[in-house]
């Protein structure tokens, strides 16, 4: 299973970040690999995430549900996947700190299915650096939502997508090693 944890701090009031991050639409493109999201009713949702890991590259169709949702404090969610095998849990939320407010961030992905273990060991050191990134725009883009932060210059794209795919350089070897063989079979066809 991959997991992540995190911590952010943000000068922003606790009503204004509730206030940003109640809409998907606010936060959803800053997550890593976000091609787009449904809103199929007031739990349910699903998303669409261009994913890669070392030489793979997908598109993930997964389903969200919020578990629970405490207004001003956190959100719960499930999510399981609809075009790969995986199921996880998480949550994201704020509390009040002396200056303004501290973000939480947790999630976990367990993969399934013949290929989960590989891809478990690859998302095990990613998922916590798309976590990082994800919350730092988050804690940006809620200071510019409040106004205590200018608007950034247009970011370089794919700036995280490079930094993921900078983390998995050393399981990408591993896994043309593991794959190779695979390669060279289908190379040469039927015999």
């Amino acid at each position: 299973m991959a997991e992540a944890h995190h911590l952010a701090e943000s000068r922003a009031p606790q009503a204004a970040a509730w206030e940003f991050c109640k809409e998907m639409s606010n936060w959803g493109p800053l997550i890593p690999g976000y091609v787009k999201h449904e809103v199929l009713d007031d739990v349910r949702s699903l998303w669409s995430f261009q994913i890669d890991l070392g030489p793979f590259s997908k598109l993930v169709l997964m389903d969200v549900t919020i578990t629970e949702r405490v207004e001003l404090e956190r959100v719960k969610f499930e999510i399981k996947g609809r075009t790969e095998s995986f199921y996880g849990d998480g949550q994201f939320g704020a509390r009040e700190n002396g200056s303004g407010i501290q973000l939480f961030f947790d999630i976990s992905v367990t993969p399934t299915g013949p290929m989960g273990r590989i891809v478990d060991a690859l998302a095990r050191p990613v998922l916590p650096k798309v976590t990082q990134g994800f919350a730092s725009e988050l804690v940006r883009s809620i200071e510019v939502s409040a106004g205590l932060a200018e608007p950034a210059a247009p970011a370089r794209p794919g700036r995280l997508s490079r930094l993921c795919r900078l983390a998995c350089a050393p399981f990408r070897a591993l896994l043309r090693l593991v794959f190779r063989p695979f390669a060279r079979a289908r190379e040469r066809g039927p015999e």
